[in-house]
C-alpha cells in the first residue's frame, strides 16, 4: 500500500514540475520576443542574448531601448539587424537638453564581454570609426 502511495506522490510531483517548467518556458519565450526593451536587466539580458544569437545566425531582428537622462528627458536607441549588418541609431529628439536630433552608425560585428558583474554588449567594425574601436550599446549588471 505504501509503494502505491509513494508512486502516486511521485507522479504528482513530476506533473507539478512539468507544469512549472511549461510556465517558465512560456514566460521566457514571450519575454525573449519583445521588441521594446524595458528597464529590467534580466529581460534585457535575455533579449540581448537572443539578438546576438540572431546576428550570429544571420537573421533579421530589431530592438528599441528607451533610457531616461539625468535631467528627465529620454534617449531612444534602435538596433536594426539585417542579416550581416547592424544599424545603431540614437534619437535625442525627446531630450530637451540635447543639441542633436539623431545619430546613426552601421557596423559589421557585435560582441559580448563580461567584466566584474557586468555584461557589456558592443559593436565594432563600424563605418566612420576605426575597425578595432568598440561602441558600447548597453551594460547590464550591478552598478
Amino acid at each position: 500500500m505504501r509503494n502505491i502511495l509513494k508512486s502516486k506522490q511521485n507522479v504528482i510531483t513530476i506533473a507539478m514540475l512539468l507544469i512549472l517548467l511549461t510556465i517558465a518556458w512560456t514566460s521566457y519565450s514571450s519575454l525573449s520576443n519583445q521588441v521594446v526593451i524595458s528597464d529590467y536587466n534580466v529581460i534585457r539580458a535575455i533579449r540581448m542574448e537572443k539578438f546576438l544569437h540572431r546576428f550570429n545566425e544571420q537573421h533579421s531582428d530589431r530592438l528599441f531601448f528607451m533610457q531616461s537622462t539625468i535631467e528627465g528627458g529620454y534617449v531612444l536607441s534602435d538596433l536594426h539587424l539585417s542579416k550581416k549588418e547592424i544599424t545603431f541609431t540614437l534619437d535625442y529628439s525627446r531630450d530637451s537638453y540635447s543639441t542633436q536630433a539623431s545619430d546613426s552608425v552601421t557596423c559589421k560585428n557585435m560582441k559580448r564581454k563580461i567584466e566584474n558583474f557586468n555584461i557589456i554588449y558592443s559593436l565594432n567594425q563600424c563605418d566612420q570609426f576605426p575597425k578595432d574601436q568598440d561602441i558600447s550599446i548597453i551594460s547590464l549588471g550591478i552598478k
